[in-house]
């Protein structure tokens, strides 16, 4: 199966170290765009405002 890339930007991108250390900031910008969380040189997670998640599950009339 091929995978599918993914793109975002640097600010999009932060180890779990980072995260532990400014975890409101991280927080904020993840209001406004994903955030993609890695461990190691691995992107394992992904960081989304609820209003996001919502959308994506098919709720976005109930996001607000």
């Amino acid at each position: 199966m091929k995978k599918k890339q993914v793109k975002f930007s640097p600010e999009q991108l932060a180890s779990t170290t980072q995260i532990a250390r400014n975890l409101s900031k991280y927080f904020d910008g993840a209001l406004k765009n994903p955030l993609f969380i890695q461990r190691g040189q691995e992107i394992q997670w992904v960081l989304i405002s609820l209003k996001e998640y919502k959308k994506i599950m098919g709720n976005d009339e109930k996001a607000n």
